[in-house]
Protein backbone atom coordinates (compact mmCIF):
# COMPACT_ATOMS: atom_id res chain seq x y z
CA UNK A 1 0.00 0.00 0.00
CA UNK A 2 1.55 3.67 -0.56
CA UNK A 3 -1.12 5.83 0.90
CA UNK A 4 2.60 7.64 1.83
CA UNK A 5 2.56 8.92 -1.73
CA UNK A 6 -0.52 10.81 -1.53
CA UNK A 7 -1.34 11.76 2.24
CA UNK A 8 2.54 13.34 1.77
CA UNK A 9 2.35 14.78 -1.76
CA UNK A 10 -1.25 16.24 -1.67
CA UNK A 11 -0.07 18.80 0.34
CA UNK A 12 2.31 19.76 -2.55
CA UNK A 13 -0.12 18.96 -4.79
CA UNK A 14 -2.42 21.88 -3.46
CA UNK A 15 -0.05 24.66 -4.93
CA UNK A 16 -2.25 27.26 -3.34
CA UNK A 17 -1.24 26.59 0.13
CA UNK A 18 2.54 25.70 -0.40
CA UNK A 19 5.40 28.18 -0.09
CA UNK A 20 7.91 28.04 -2.93
CA UNK A 21 10.56 28.12 -0.31
CA UNK A 22 9.87 24.55 0.68
CA UNK A 23 10.83 22.58 -2.14
CA UNK A 24 14.30 24.99 -2.60
CA UNK A 25 17.69 23.52 -2.45
CA UNK A 26 18.37 24.43 1.31
CA UNK A 27 15.22 24.03 2.18
CA UNK A 28 14.09 20.52 3.24
CA UNK A 29 10.51 18.70 2.31
CA UNK A 30 10.05 17.24 5.73
CA UNK A 31 8.09 14.18 5.68
CA UNK A 32 6.75 14.50 9.26
CA UNK A 33 6.31 18.28 8.71
CA UNK A 34 4.35 18.55 5.11
CA UNK A 35 0.76 20.11 6.96
CA UNK A 36 -0.51 22.45 4.06
CA UNK A 37 -3.57 20.22 3.55
CA UNK A 38 -3.31 17.40 6.00
CA UNK A 39 -3.59 18.69 9.29
CA UNK A 40 -2.38 17.37 12.47
CA UNK A 41 -3.95 16.54 15.40
CA UNK A 42 -3.34 16.49 19.20
CA UNK A 43 -2.32 12.91 18.75
CA UNK A 44 0.21 14.45 16.08
CA UNK A 45 -0.82 12.41 13.48
CA UNK A 46 -3.33 13.41 10.59
CA UNK A 47 -6.49 14.26 9.61
CA UNK A 48 -7.51 14.68 5.81
CA UNK A 49 -10.46 17.13 4.59
CA UNK A 50 -12.15 14.66 3.86
CA UNK A 51 -12.94 11.97 6.47
CA UNK A 52 -11.36 11.06 9.85
CA UNK A 53 -9.02 8.15 9.00
CA UNK A 54 -5.73 7.97 10.57
CA UNK A 55 -2.86 7.04 7.96
CA UNK A 56 -0.11 5.72 9.63
CA UNK A 57 3.55 5.49 7.45
CA UNK A 58 5.60 2.67 7.25
CA UNK A 59 9.05 3.13 7.11
CA UNK A 60 9.19 1.47 3.74
CA UNK A 61 7.16 4.10 3.00
CA UNK A 62 8.99 6.95 4.62
CA UNK A 63 12.41 5.59 3.18
CA UNK A 64 10.25 5.70 -0.25
CA UNK A 65 9.55 9.29 0.07
CA UNK A 66 13.12 10.63 1.47
CA UNK A 67 14.81 8.43 -1.36
CA UNK A 68 12.57 10.23 -4.05
CA UNK A 69 13.02 13.81 -1.72
CA UNK A 70 16.64 13.43 -2.19
CA UNK A 71 16.50 13.07 -5.86
CA UNK A 72 14.50 15.22 -6.95
CA UNK A 73 14.82 18.20 -4.51
CA UNK A 74 16.73 21.45 -5.75
CA UNK A 75 17.07 19.77 -9.08
CA UNK A 76 14.66 22.29 -10.59
CA UNK A 77 15.27 26.20 -9.97
CA UNK A 78 17.84 25.64 -7.22
CA UNK A 79 17.66 28.36 -4.56
CA UNK A 80 14.78 30.17 -6.01
CA UNK A 81 12.80 27.98 -7.27
CA UNK A 82 9.81 29.37 -9.69
CA UNK A 83 6.04 28.22 -9.17
CA UNK A 84 7.04 26.06 -12.09
CA UNK A 85 10.12 24.62 -10.80
CA UNK A 86 7.87 23.82 -7.69
CA UNK A 87 5.09 22.20 -9.75
CA UNK A 88 8.03 20.36 -11.48
CA UNK A 89 9.96 19.03 -8.52
CA UNK A 90 6.09 17.93 -6.86
CA UNK A 91 5.81 15.89 -10.51
CA UNK A 92 9.42 14.23 -10.43
CA UNK A 93 8.57 13.05 -6.60
CA UNK A 94 5.29 11.73 -7.14
CA UNK A 95 6.74 10.05 -10.46
CA UNK A 96 9.39 8.26 -7.88
CA UNK A 97 7.33 7.47 -5.54
CA UNK A 98 4.36 6.21 -7.59
CA UNK A 99 7.15 4.29 -9.86
CA UNK A 100 8.57 2.55 -6.54
CA UNK A 101 4.93 1.09 -5.74
CA UNK A 102 4.02 -0.06 -8.45
CA UNK A 103 1.31 2.03 -9.96
CA UNK A 104 3.06 2.66 -13.42
CA UNK A 105 3.38 1.20 -16.84
CA UNK A 106 6.90 0.85 -18.44
CA UNK A 107 6.34 4.48 -19.77
CA UNK A 108 5.31 6.43 -16.44
CA UNK A 109 1.86 6.14 -17.28
CA UNK A 110 -1.12 5.30 -14.54
CA UNK A 111 -2.16 1.90 -14.34
CA UNK A 112 -5.71 2.43 -13.85
CA UNK A 113 -6.40 -0.61 -11.32
CA UNK A 114 -3.16 -0.34 -9.60
CA UNK A 115 -4.29 3.35 -8.58
CA UNK A 116 -7.82 2.53 -8.09
CA UNK A 117 -7.14 -0.04 -5.75
CA UNK A 118 -4.15 1.67 -3.73
CA UNK A 119 -6.12 5.46 -3.79
CA UNK A 120 -9.31 3.79 -1.80
CA UNK A 121 -7.26 2.50 1.03
CA UNK A 122 -6.62 5.66 2.20
CA UNK A 123 -10.50 6.22 2.57
CA UNK A 124 -11.61 3.94 6.26
CA UNK A 125 -15.36 5.86 5.19
CA UNK A 126 -17.32 3.70 2.99
CA UNK A 127 -18.86 6.59 2.01
CA UNK A 128 -15.79 8.40 0.69
CA UNK A 129 -14.33 4.77 -0.71
CA UNK A 130 -17.26 5.21 -3.17
CA UNK A 131 -15.97 8.53 -4.51
CA UNK A 132 -12.96 7.70 -4.65
CA UNK A 133 -13.65 4.44 -6.97
CA UNK A 134 -16.63 6.38 -8.92
CA UNK A 135 -13.57 9.26 -9.80
CA UNK A 136 -10.59 7.02 -10.33
CA UNK A 137 -11.61 5.86 -13.97
CA UNK A 138 -12.04 9.78 -15.17
CA UNK A 139 -8.85 10.52 -12.63
CA UNK A 140 -6.41 7.70 -14.70
CA UNK A 141 -7.75 9.62 -18.01
CA UNK A 142 -7.38 12.77 -17.01
CA UNK A 143 -3.69 11.83 -15.89
CA UNK A 144 -2.69 10.03 -18.58
CA UNK A 145 -4.15 12.18 -21.00
CA UNK A 146 -2.40 15.61 -19.98
CA UNK A 147 0.98 14.02 -19.82
CA UNK A 148 0.80 12.82 -23.44
CA UNK A 149 -0.61 15.95 -24.62
CA UNK A 150 2.11 18.27 -22.78
CA UNK A 151 5.02 15.68 -21.56
CA UNK A 152 5.59 13.67 -24.71
CA UNK A 153 7.49 16.50 -26.17
CA UNK A 154 9.71 17.10 -23.63
CA UNK A 155 10.33 13.93 -22.01
CA UNK A 156 14.29 13.80 -21.90
CA UNK A 157 13.69 17.27 -19.40
CA UNK A 158 10.88 16.73 -17.22
CA UNK A 159 9.04 13.44 -15.27
CA UNK A 160 6.03 12.04 -16.62
CA UNK A 161 3.48 14.26 -14.85
CA UNK A 162 0.54 11.76 -15.50
CA UNK A 163 0.35 10.28 -11.33
CA UNK A 164 1.08 14.04 -10.03
CA UNK A 165 -2.42 14.87 -12.44
CA UNK A 166 -4.02 11.80 -11.57
CA UNK A 167 -3.79 11.88 -7.59
CA UNK A 168 -4.67 15.67 -7.54
CA UNK A 169 -7.70 15.02 -10.27
CA UNK A 170 -8.55 12.44 -6.95
CA UNK A 171 -8.06 14.68 -4.01
CA UNK A 172 -10.13 17.55 -5.68
CA UNK A 173 -12.89 15.20 -6.55
CA UNK A 174 -13.07 14.00 -3.07
CA UNK A 175 -12.51 17.04 -0.96
CA UNK A 176 -15.34 18.80 -3.58
CA UNK A 177 -17.90 15.83 -3.34
CA UNK A 178 -17.38 14.92 0.53
CA UNK A 179 -20.42 13.99 2.37
CA UNK A 180 -21.11 16.79 5.11
CA UNK A 181 -20.95 13.95 7.81
CA UNK A 182 -17.35 13.27 7.91
CA UNK A 183 -15.90 16.91 6.48
CA UNK A 184 -13.34 18.17 8.25
CA UNK A 185 -14.09 21.89 9.49
CA UNK A 186 -11.19 23.59 9.95
CA UNK A 187 -10.80 26.87 8.52
CA UNK A 188 -7.92 25.03 6.03
CA UNK A 189 -10.11 22.96 4.81
CA UNK A 190 -13.10 25.05 4.23
CA UNK A 191 -10.89 27.73 2.52
CA UNK A 192 -9.66 24.87 0.66
CA UNK A 193 -13.33 22.94 -0.29
CA UNK A 194 -14.14 27.29 -1.46
CA UNK A 195 -11.20 27.38 -3.55
CA UNK A 196 -12.08 24.26 -5.39
CA UNK A 197 -15.86 25.61 -5.80
CA UNK A 198 -14.66 28.22 -7.50
CA UNK A 199 -12.23 27.04 -9.36
CA UNK A 200 -15.20 24.45 -10.83
CA UNK A 201 -17.33 27.17 -11.45
CA UNK A 202 -14.48 29.48 -13.36
CA UNK A 203 -13.56 26.58 -15.61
Amino acid sequence: MSSYLILSLISLICVEFVELASVSGNQEIGSETILIRNLRNAEGTHEECCGKGKTQFTEEEKKNFEECKQQYQGKYGGDTPSRADVIRTMECVTYCVAKKNNLLDDNGYVKEESFASDMVQIYPEDSVKKIAVANAHNCTLEGNNFAKDNWEQVKTQFCNPASYMAAHCLMNAVDMDCPKEVQNQSDTCQKRRQHLQNMKQNY
